[in-house]
């Protein structure tokens, strides 16, 4: 009953839906909530930082390609794939309101309030945690010790659940040795 509600509330047809792995039904009925809370890619930190490096003239890549990211939520076994739907279905919270609390927590630098609010949602698959966080987590902290073996300067942005929490990627990096400090 509450995915019938999640898939009306998408406005996502359901025979479209129906023709979709799990993992990307979950995703498509995901982002048409957000689009229905008037949240915008292009508002988002990564656009906003890759706009501005690019006027810059300064380089831009990632740490995984978009390929690599749908990847990991493919290579999802099937029963947590369908938890990540489930929880999706289940979201009956206000999006905008959430993702508002979870924005002033970033600003504000209140790690704790940032890891609550992910340890929530990831605490109902503990597959997509390792999947999403924990492992990518470990693949970041073991680049950018790489990376800092090199000269030169470089800026590395992640989201703010990979900054919180246990297996953080600050407190990774600083596992490795490094001085780590928040800039705001």
């Amino acid at each position: 009953a509450k995915l019938k509600v999640a898939i009306e509330k998408s406005k996502v047809p359901a025979a479209a839906l129906d023709r979709m792995e799990t993992w990307a039904a979950a995703l498509a009925i995901s982002a048409e909530m957000l689009r229905s809370a008037n949240l915008s890619h292009d508002e988002g930190v990564e656009t906003q930082l890759t706009k501005a490096f690019k006027a810059a003239s300064k380089p831009v890549s990632g740490l995984e390609t978009p390929a690599q990211q749908l990847g990991y939520f493919d290579g999802l076994p099937e029963a947590a794939q369908r938890k990540f739907l489930e929880s999706v279905a289940e979201d009956e919270t206000d999006v905008k309101r959430e993702f508002d609390k979870m924005i002033a927590a970033w600003r504000a630098g209140n790690v704790r309030q940032i890891s609550v609010t992910f340890d929530e949602e990831m605490r109902k698959s503990p597959e997509l945690a390792a999947t999403l966080l924990h492992e990518r987590n470990k693949r970041w902290a073991d680049w950018i010790a790489t990376r800092m073996a090199q000269p030169g300067t470089v800026f590395v942005a992640v989201g703010a659940g990979h900054l919180a929490g246990k297996g953080a990627v600050e407190e990774l990096v600083a596992a490795k040795g490094f001085k780590v400090t928040r800039v705001q």
